[in-house]
């Protein structure tokens, strides 16, 4: 073989493999709802955190240090991001993040991220293992090439399940991460919204109220 043949394939597969080592998540991407991000990726193999990093520009290696790590706070995501904590029939196991869309696949990432101010927003996801946290960057990777465009507006909840022709709906709320404790108790709570049988919408009938208690599904 060439000298020059073989030298460009050992690059080729040496830059491969230092692209995989770097990002160890794939297929990052992200939308906008109701004022809340939805940042999902494919998780990498093992019990690996992550770091979810927001700028205004696309996250390089280079600037990652000037990206805000929406993920300081409570410290690194779990490996089990996708999972419903609350799940309880007829929540999927895993979250839904679209009107009575599919829910996610336990190998998927998630993060949702409530807007504080309106504009293009880029993301990336590190990965943290050890307690080692790997920062390398590779756009289109772990770091999105094409920015978010965000807006403040008060969240609305996920239509996860809806049941007898729409008489109980299961929705589910996302928190805003920033302030509120996710380690406690989860960050996403599902609710129901159901009519009583034999609804007959030419009359009243009280509202019945059911509050969430701690360790509960709804």
């Amino acid at each position: 073989m060439h000298f020059h043949t073989c030298f460009l394939l050992l690059f080729t597969l040496f830059a491969c493999s230092i692209a995989s080592a770097q990002s160890a998540i794939s297929e990052l991407s992200a939308f906008h709802r109701s004022g809340q991000t939805f940042i999902t990726w494919n998780e990498s193999e093992g019990d690996a955190g992550y770091h979810v990093y927001r700028h205004s520009v696309p996250i390089t290696s280079a600037n990652l240090d000037a990206a805000t790590r929406l993920t300081k706070k409570w410290g690194p995501l779990g490996a089990d991001t996708s999972v419903n904590t609350h799940a309880r029939s007829p929540v999927p196991a895993t979250y839904v993040i679209n009107d009575l869309g599919n829910p996610l696949s336990q190998s998927n990432g998630l993060f949702v991220h409530t807007a504080v101010e309106t504009g293009k927003a880029f993301y990336a996801v590190t990965t943290v293992t050890g307690g080692a946290e790997l920062r390398d960057i590779v756009p289109g990777v772990n770091s999105l090439i094409n920015g978010v465009s965000e807006s403040v507006s008060a969240p609305a909840p996920v239509l996860t399940a809806s049941l007898n022709s729409g008489s109980g709906l299961v929705y589910t709320q996302y928190m805003d991460y920033a302030n509120w404790n996710p380690t406690l108790n989860g960050y996403a709570y599902n609710y129901s919204l159901a009519l009583p049988a034999g609804y007959n919408k030419s009359r009243s009938y009280p509202l019945s109220v059911s509050l969430h208690a701690y360790g509960e599904d709804y």
